[in-house]
């Protein structure tokens, strides 16, 4: 949580507790407005990062495709600036998602790999965790990837286990059983019968003893039919006692994705009993119910079982034998591009594993162990880099510094102190571009690099870290606590060679001119033959 704050936690839980009510179809629109505004006014990075991802979930369900992919970019990027990987795991599924709808699979695969590789980056079970794993299976059932969903499940089940969290409960059981239901009606389609029951078996088992901690009626309703659809595809319950318990189950009204299984489940079980009127009765109800959900592989699987209770009811047909050939072809060819595109998503999950393995070690190397940010060794980098460029375009460096830090250390000690520093870190990476790069020489200086950067940009960015610090909550480290910093800044557009000295100098400046300033210097440039520019006012 950004800054560790009460209002930090309470503007993200906040957003959270919206995904319920939007999903049964409450207008949230303007809390999740407000709450996106609170977290921005704060600079409250998770809170803001929460407020979009309910945007995204809200815009979805509504259908406002644009607000979405909108919503779901700037998650992504706050997320992504802030340091957040859980969040910007969130947001990439829903990109991968927004991907595979308009049919670009290769960019939304590679969305959702990412996404599942940020999801390993936080070994702490928390509902931001389950959440984001939950995502990325829920994703993988659009690409039919059944087995990478189910290996999701799993490991959502064991952080289930210690965060004993109701909605994620529900959740995950519901998800999962959608997944395993959908594996199992594309089994049936393969001609994999046994291996249908079998995956029906274990998801009915897994269900039931699930299934008594749901809370939210409506989805309660839909995970009792999905678990009804199992017992009727494995024989457990007959036609007539299934077709009773859809009847209570239906009788909200709200359509539900379920319904669209048991229909397909009441017709496999007619049609092997002969009873082809009463099945192609049932795949209609199905296909019917399937057009307010829209969800693709029941409504393939129902046009497919159409054909095969058409050719069981006229075996001799010459022309429906041809048709149903051809649809046994089809339907086997595609489980084929399934089977070759769930291998090429492990390999891309291997690749992009020890690809972020090898990022993670070079920014290990080049990251400040306190606090996150860039260490001396990468700000040597870049200073080494500057002092050899001829062409960079405006380019600023700046030099922060904490005012009275020593006090802080003498007086409330140095853990505290260390506290005050990645605090500080969180409010100076909450205040700047994604871009900027930010990073602490040692003790209390910070030093940040901002390319593309003219004069007034550099000085709108000093003023902008400066108000962040002081608006951050301070106090919730300890009552007395009020962190004001002095920051110095060199912008040149050709003399780069002298931005860290000049930077260093102006810090000096500012620190002489009373402290919590900022002091811009302009370098290099013919309109500016001055040396340097008063202290601005904070």
């Amino acid at each position: 949580m950004t800054g560790g704050s009460t209002a930090t936690v309470d503007l993200a839980e906040r957003a959270r507790a919206l995904l319920p009510r939007s999903w049964k179809g409450e207008d949230v629109r303007g809390e999740i407005r407000s709450i996106l505004e609170q977290a921005q006014r704060s600079n409250d990075a998770e809170g803001e990062c929460a407020a979009r991802y309910a945007e995204v979930a809200d815009s979805s369900t509504r259908g406002d495709e644009d607000t979405a992919r909108r919503s779901t970019i700037e998650l992504i990027e706050r997320a992504e600036s802030a340091g957040l990987p859980l969040w910007e795991s969130r947001g990439r599924h829903y990109l991968a998602w927004i991907h595979l709808a308009a049919g670009e699979e290769a960019q939304g695969i590679e969305e959702l790999v990412t996404a599942e590789v940020l999801t390993s980056q936080s070994d702490e079970p928390s509902a931001s965790l389950a959440g984001a794993i939950n995502g990325v299976a829920a994703t993988y059932l659009l690409l039919d990837l059944y087995e990478e969903g189910d290996r999701l499940f799993d490991r959502m089940v064991t952080i289930q286990q210690v965060i004993d969290d109701p909605w994620l409960h529900q959740v995950l059981v519901y998800n999962r059983l959608l997944n395993d239901a959908t594996w199992a009606v594309n089994l049936e389609r393969v001609g994999e019968t046994d291996q249908a029951r079998e995956r029906l078996q274990i998801a009915y088992r897994r269900a039931s003893e699930a299934s008594a901690a749901m809370v939210e009626p409506t989805l309660d309703a839909d995970v009792a039919l999905l678990i009804l659809f199992a017992e009727v595809m494995t024989g457990h319950v007959d036609v007539e006692t299934a077709r009773e318990r859809l009847t209570d189950l239906t009788a909200t009204g709200y359509p539900m994705e379920s319904e669209s299984f048991l229909h397909f489940a009441l017709a496999v079980r007619e049609a092997a009993a002969g009873n082809y009127r009463e099945a192609r009765a049932e795949i209609s109800v199905g296909r019917e119910k399937q057009d307010r959900i829209r969800n693709e592989q029941i409504r393939h699987a129902l046009h497919w079982l159409g054909g095969r209770v058409a050719i069981l009811e006229a075996p001799d047909h010459e022309g429906l034998q041809e048709a149903w050939s051809y649809a046994e072809l089809t339907t086997q060819t595609i489980w084929e591009v399934r089977l070759r595109r769930r291998d090429a998503v492990r390999d891309r999950l291997k690749m992009r594993r020890l690809r972020s393995e090898k990022e993670h070690v070079e920014r290990v190397s080049l990251e400040d162990p306190l606090t996150g940010v860039a260490n001396r060794r990468r700000l040597d980098r870049e200073r080494s880099d500057l002092e050899v460029a001829t062409n960079a375009g405006w380019t600023a460096v700046a030099y922060l510094d904490i005012d009275h830090f020593k006090e802080v250390n003498d007086t409330l000690g140095h853990d505290l102190g260390d506290e005050v520093l990645r605090h500080l870190s969180t409010a100076i990476r909450a205040s700047v571009r994604s871009h900027d790069i930010i990073g602490r020489y040692g003790g209390d200086e910070f030093v940040l690099v901002s390319r593309d950067c003219d004069p007034d940009t550099a000085s709108r960015l000093g003023e902008r870290v400066a108000a962040a610090v002081r608006a951050h909550p301070w106090s919730s480290l300890h009552p007395s606590l009020a962190i004001r910093v002095s920051v110095g800044i060199a912008v040149t557009d050709r003399a780069y060679d002298q931005l860290f000295a000049a930077a260093d100098d102006a810090l000096y400046t500012a620190k002489q001119a009373g402290r919590d300033q900022v002091v811009v210097r302009t370098i290099g440039a013919a309109e500016a033959a001055s040396a340097g520019s008063a202290p601005s006012t904070p």
